[in-house]
């Protein structure tokens, strides 16, 4: 019997946006994680090379590497692990049937 292998894919997030701020103003507080995500942080978020991770309750799991960071500038997180069991329920939801 042959071993069957996983099937992983690779997927990429990405976001831009502009604000009227000035671009240091707008680097900060996108790192100052702990700032808007209010829930559960461990790890640092600030430096090169340093690993984060996030959990709320049972929907959102994630750890996080800091890949690129450029300080007032530009900073790219690469997620390492995650689990959105959100995503999962908003499905569901979806597809439920419906009663009227």
């Amino acid at each position: 019997m042959a071993a069957r292998r996983a099937k992983h894919e690779r997927s990429e997030l990405k976001f831009s946006f502009a604000v009227d701020q000035p671009p240091t103003d707008v680097f900060y507080a996108v790192n100052n994680v702990r700032g808007w995500w209010s829930e559960e942080i461990d790890g640092s978020a600030d430096k090169l090379g340093a690993e984060f991770k996030f959990h709320y309750k049972d929907f959102h799991r994630s750890t996080q590497e800091i890949t690129e960071l450029v300080p007032g500038k530009k900073v790219v997180w690469h997620v390492s692990d995650a689990q959105l069991n959100f995503v999962e329920r908003m499905r569901q939801r979806a597809e439920a049937p419906r009663s009227h």
